[in-house]
Parts: C-alpha cells; sequence; structure tokens
C-alpha cells in the first residue's frame, strides 16, 4: 500500500512500524528527534526535533525565522492547505503551516525558535478523526514545549 507521506516521516514511521526503538535519536543537523504514533494504525503521528542554537542578537533571530519561512515549500504531491502563520509566545516565535495530500492526509509543520534552541514539530494525521488527531496539532505541541534549560 503507498501513502504519499514526506519522505522523512515515511522513513521514520517505517522504522516504528517495523519495532524500531522510537526513542530519541540523531536527527537533521545533529538535533535530537523522537516520533510518536504508528501512521497505518493511529490517527496522528507526530515527530519532534529540537536542535540547539548559539547565543543570537535580535538580527539574527530575525533571520533564522526568515529562513524558516522561506523553506516552507509543499511537499511533493501535496498542496498547501493553510498558508505560514506566524505567532508569538512571550520572547518566543513560531511558525506554523499545512499540506494536504490527495489521500486525504494533512501533514502540518510548525516550529518555535526560542533563546538557544529551535524545536520542529512535524504532524501527520487523518482529518476522519478529529477527536483524536484536531486541525493545529503541530502549532499547540509547538507552543507547549518548555525549555529545561535555566
Amino acid at each position: 500500500m503507498a501513502i504519499d507521506l514526506p519522505v522523512g516521516l515515511l522513513k521514520r514511521n517505517t522504522a516504528t512500524a517495523n519495532g524500531q526503538d522510537s526513542g530519541p535519536e540523531n536527527g537533521e543537523g545533529g538535533g535530537r528527534e523522537i516520533s510518536f504514533g504508528e501512521m497505518l494504525a493511529d490517527p496522528m503521528v507526530v515527530s519532534v526535533l529540537t536542535l540547539s542554537l548559539p547565543d543570537m542578537d535580535e538580527a539574527s533571530r530575525v533571520a533564522q525565522f526568515e529562513d524558516l519561512k522561506e523553506g516552507l515549500e509543499a511537499p511533493e504531491a501535496s498542496s498547501r492547505l493553510t498558508a505560514p502563520e506566524t505567532f508569538k509566545r512571550g520572547e518566543d516565535t513560531g511558525l506554523a503551516v499545512s499540506y494536504s495530500f490527495p489521500s486525504g492526509l494533512i501533514y502540518e509543520r510548525a516550529f518555535i525558535l526560542m533563546q538557544r534552541k529551535l524545536v520542529r514539530v512535524d504532524v501527520l494525521r487523518w482529518p476522519a478523526h478529529p477527536e483524536a488527531a484536531p486541525a493545529g496539532s503541530a502549532r499547540r505541541i509547538s507552543e507547549s514545549v518548555r525549555s529545561l534549560e535555566t
């Protein structure tokens, strides 16, 4: 059975479905990544990637955020469901966008740019299960992220 998924999430989800450890692992850019859920069994799959960042001044943070915005092109075979939306959480700035696939699968991506950390949340969800996989889940998860650094 072929499902049109973003390639990186498909690879991570296949490892989980095959019984491989879905605990934290080294992700893109040396960050830590963890995934939850199984695409063919659960209404939603969540992947969270955290990247440590160097100290940045405000101009560097704005440039980093603009780079994130520019990198939000629609994955292959998908169409943009919502335009990139910027949000604030205290001092932190966030960005959220969603895409849809012909199969009905919804792909949401959200970022939260914190002082010394960037967190990316990817969500794949089936819209037929709105109670278990509500719209806006990636943004809500990113808004709930708290740094354990003091």
